[in-house]
């Protein structure tokens, strides 16, 4: 080898490294235009490809979600329910606020009341819910409501509506008057309440929903401050057969309903 025969002047040196660039620019300009051609759509081959554009996610429909009540039902009303035929009765109810500290007493047969709560089972029926004056019962499907016992429904065995009235008494003979309800007095002595301070307080054989210590203070909304406010406000009970009867339980206002007749 010839020494000195690849020995670059310093013009060779500047046209080479030109010509270098010039292939650089020229193979970043054949890449973009390439790039572009198949962004404009024409990218029929090639291994460029442009990731598709995302579709708007859907929204999922929740209605048949929520329609299973996954957080509970927030109350029922009633509106449609038809009296219950169970052979059940109800006795008292103690309305509370939240719903779910309601209490309903309900005798079943023959037996004596007993306590029941929402979503308690009766005779085959679950309680729904608890309202100041009756309870609404779900059963086979349906909602059915058991309210306090009608006070003006004939008693069993009577003549039902429309039969002729009996011939008169002969005369002389004096006609028995219809029975009255039980009078005040009669009412406390029942719930075996005594005078006390701010109202009546409910002694051991007290009726279902009471308990022994409560004190009786308002009786339809008229508080029970004298005997003679008391009398008033069970008259105007018993034209219902039904009184709410708010109490003193523990310090706490209770509001209970229980039947008057």
């Amino acid at each position: 080898m010839i020494p000195g025969q690849f020995d670059l002047t310093p013009r060779r040196q500047r046209l080479i490294l030109n010509g270098a660039t010039v292939l650089v620019v020229v193979s970043v300009a054949a890449a973009l235009a390439g790039l572009t051609w198949r962004l404009m759509g024409h990218a029929d081959v090639g291994a460029i490809t442009v990731p598709a554009t995302r579709t708007a996610t859907q929204v999922p429909d929740t209605a048949p979600m929520l329609a299973l009540d996954p957080f509970g039902r927030t109350g029922i009303d009633g509106d449609g329910a038809v009296a219950t035929t169970l052979q059940i009765a109800l006795k008292g109810i103690v309305f509370a606020r939240p719903a779910e500290l309601s209490v309903a007493y309900i005798q079943v047969g023959s037996e004596a009341a007993k306590p029941f709560k929402t979503g308690e089972a009766v005779s085959g029926a679950t309680i729904a819910a608890i309202q100041p004056r009756r309870v609404l019962l779900s059963n086979g499907g349906r909602v059915e409501f058991l309210a306090f016992p009608d006070p003006f429904a004939p008693p069993p065995g009577t003549a039902p509506a429309g039969t002729p009235a009996p011939a008169p008494a002969p005369a002389g003979n004096p006609v028995a008057a219809p029975p009255a309800g039980p009078s005040a007095e009669q009412v406390l002595q029942r719930f075996d309440a005594q005078p006390a301070d701010g109202g009546y307080r409910i002694g051991a054989n007290g009726p279902p929903g009471l308990r022994q210590g409560d004190v009786l203070q308002q009786l339809n909304g008229t508080p029970l401050t004298s005997p003679d406010a008391a009398r008033a406000a069970i008259s105007g009970a018993q034209a219902s057969g039904t009184a709410q009867v708010q109490i003193l339980r523990d310090g706490k206002p209770v509001t209970v309903t229980v039947p008057i007749r």
